[in-house]
């Protein structure tokens, strides 16, 4: 018999498979989330570019000039955070998912085990 009787496995795959939808729930949130900092990283580079090369800079020294910018390292890093915590989320849910697959395996040993057929 496994180290785990078959009811705390099946109440650890409903734990898992509760926390796997709360990834998937969370998911369209920072999706939107990290495609709104892009896009606010976008807009504050190139407005920032574009107020360079109005002072006078040469097109390639307002691009270097942009990329210190302290606007658009502070959107880039906004930007890369919440792209972090949306691929942070798929990763969990991909996990949770693993596990579930190795307490259905589990589950399955023992009932195999038990001469119980699925």
């Amino acid at each position: 018999m496994s180290i785990f009787d078959g009811r705390d496995m099946i109440v650890m795959m409903h734990d898992l498979s509760a926390e796997a939808q709360a990834c998937l729930d969370q998911k369209p949130q920072l999706d939107r989330e990290a495609a709104e900092a892009e896009g606010r990283y976008r807009m504050t580079r190139k407005n920032v570019f574009l107020e360079y090369q109005a002072g006078g800079l040469s097109a390639t020294a307002a691009s270097i000039a942009t990329d210190g910018d302290k606007k658009v390292v502070n959107a880039k890093i906004a930007w890369r955070c919440a792209e972090s915590l949306a691929e942070a989320n798929d990763e969990a849910h991909l996990l949770r998912k693993k596990e579930m697959g190795i307490v259905n395996d589990e589950i399955a040993r023992s009932w195999a085990a038990a001469g119980v057929a699925r």
